[in-house]
């Protein structure tokens, strides 16, 4: 699966502040109005971060690839000098049980990830139950990509 699915790339306008930006653009993503998110301010400070990025945008290198990175509301955001924000679904954070189809993929996808860099062998079949008494056969093996 590909991990990407969540991404996206905006460019900060001069209308907007970079936190408004930000914030808009997850709430679109997570499909709420913007004042029912956390406020930016748990993840990072909002005034700092505009100082950052107009401070990396000034910077001598000029080549549009220096970047701040945070994690906010399940997401790691980046913010490019080139005023470009990158808005990826944040893998190691726990977002809730699944309630669709792509949020099992990606709980699973983590779950796995997780227990592998751990050391687990998560390679075999398991019988599992939920609480109705249905039963599943849940088998993980190594894909081979061409």
């Amino acid at each position: 699966m590909d991990m990407d699915r969540y991404h996206t790339i905006l460019r900060c306008t001069g209308d907007t502040s970079l936190s408004s930006t930000i914030i808009e653009a997850i709430a679109a993503i997570d499909r709420v109005e913007p004042n029912e998110m956390e406020p930016i301010y748990s993840a990072i400070d909002p005034d700092a971060l505009e100082q950052l990025v107009e401070s990396l945008r000034r910077s001598s290198h000029q080549k549009g690839d220096e970047r701040a990175e945070f994690t906010f509301d399940g997401y790691r955001v980046t913010v490019l000098s080139s005023g470009e924000i990158e808005i990826r679904q944040h893998t190691t954070e726990t977002r809730g049980e699944p309630t669709d189809e792509m949020a099992f993929h990606l709980a699973l996808t983590h779950l796995l990830q997780t227990a592998t860099a751990n050391g687990v062998d998560i390679e075999g079949g398991w019988g599992c139950r939920n609480k109705s008494d249905s039963k599943w056969g849940v088998e993980i093996y190594g894909v081979k990509e061409r």
